[in-house]
């Protein structure tokens, strides 16, 4: 999509619908998170909301930051050539010209994290006889992977679970309905048997979509921090 106007109405939406946006700077080393203020293809000109202190100095240096975010559940991609801090409607902002083309993607390819040992995130999963409460080995806005014990539950490509919950460490519980999409072969952790089950969420809401990004960025957040000896 390269229509200025088109451009600029879809990115009006993502602000009105306050979705986060995720600002890749440094040439694809760090990223920020921010979100769409608004957007005008009169001015040639996009708000951005302002990001954490600590990202500011160097994603204002950057030049081809590229950024990614989602509308009406498809993901969206754009670049934008550098920003300048400004002032809008009174607060901290950061302005840049109107990008020359949205890239839509139809087809979602998550980005995926292997959650942490030292904060482990767990999936109870509803069942006749008591709630199972399964591992969960990698994370993304799309779906996760479990582990499940094979002496507990059997599971099979295209099964249904509803009324999951799933917590994430400092980030609360979501409710989620996930849809079995890949079940590995059998395999052993720590001497027991089972089988690591990828899954799909099924109709998940704006709202714990989110949050699940959220937790996501943090995650990624915190290990970039570890690795770049800020921690």
């Amino acid at each position: 999509m390269d229509c200025a106007i088109e451009v600029a109405a879809i990115l009006q939406a993502m602000a009105h619908s306050r979705s986060l946006v995720t600002a890749w700077y440094g040439g694809g080393s760090a990223f920020a998170l921010t979100a769409v203020l608004e957007a005008d293809a009169g001015r040639d000109e996009l708000i951005l909301d302002q990001v954490h202190e600590e990202h500011a100095p160097r994603l204002l240096a950057s030049h081809g930051i590229q950024c990614t975010g989602t509308h009406n559940g498809v993901e969206i991609r754009f670049v934008v050539e550098s920003v300048e801090p400004v002032l809008f409607q009174g607060v901290a902002a950061l302005r840049s010209a109107l990008p020359v083309r949205l890239l839509r993607l139809q087809r979602r390819e998550y980005f995926r994290v292997v959650t942490p040992a030292e904060a482990p995130v767990t999936c109870m999963i509803p069942a006749v006889a008591a709630p199972i409460e399964a591992p969960v080995l990698d994370i993304s806005c799309g779906g996760l992977a479990l582990w499940i014990s094979q002496d507990v539950l059997a599971l099979e490509r295209g099964t249904i679970l509803r009324g999951c919950r799933l917590r994430l460490p400092h980030f609360g519980t979501v409710e989620i309905d996930i849809r079995v999409v890949r079940v590995g072969e059998p395999s052993f952790t720590a001497g027991v048997a089972g089988r690591r089950c990828g899954c799909a969420f099924v109709g998940m809401g704006e709202g714990e979509r989110k949050r699940v990004q959220r937790y996501i960025i943090e995650l990624e957040r915190c290990r970039n921090s570890r690795l770049s000896g800020l921690r």
